[in-house]
């Protein structure tokens, strides 16, 4: 398995083809993120055309309209993520999303909801704890776009600093033995 970089941005320009196709959710699992829908996850390019912004969305209808959730699930906690939400066709906010993280146990943390597209939501958390972030659209309309994010700084584990801490040790007493001799 690959490990996931520490920090990311995806922009899911690199989502080939034009118009409304599927999108496999396994696409970046190897920058540390996977990606699935309560209906099926597509791409987007406006005018059906090959060129970008590409959005993402999940769609109930085969790809008719964006009424789906989208679920980012992290390989690692993280300590920050953010997305970019802007309605696709429109243009105009039609009525309230809403952005929820959750963490590895899938306890809610923190929650956004906002009418107010073509903006950058971000959460941050010091305690490093975001495994999940939950996208749920209010219409047909909303994409999302430019996911960043930041894995958690990892302590070393118990054995590592014990074992760290022994060959440290060993060392001292080695040199001290040879400064007596």
């Amino acid at each position: 398995a690959a490990t996931p970089a520490a920090a990311a941005t995806i922009t899911f320009d690199d989502i080939p083809g034009t118009g409304t196709r599927a999108v496999d959710g396994n696409r970046y699992a190897a920058a540390g993120v996977t990606i699935s829908s309560s209906g099926s996850l597509f791409a987007f390019n406006a005018n059906d055309t090959d060129t970008v912004p590409v959005a993402l969305f999940g769609s109930n209808t085969g790809g008719v309209g964006a009424d789906a959730t989208v679920i980012f699930d992290f390989a690692t906690d993280l300590s920050f993520v953010s997305l970019f939400v802007y309605d696709a066709i429109a243009e105009t906010a039609n009525g309230t999303f809403s952005l929820s993280i959750f963490d590895s146990a899938n306890l809610l943390l923190d929650t956004i909801s906002s009418a107010n597209d073509r903006t950058t939501f971000s959460f941050t958390r010091p305690a490093g704890d975001i495994a999940r972030l939950v996208f749920t659209p209010s219409s047909d309309l909303e994409t999302v776009d430019t996911l960043s994010f930041t894995a958690s700084a990892t302590a070393p584990e118990p054995a590592s600093m014990l074992l760290l801490g022994t060959g440290l040790l060993a060392a001292g007493v080695r040199r001290w033995r040879q400064k007596r001799a």
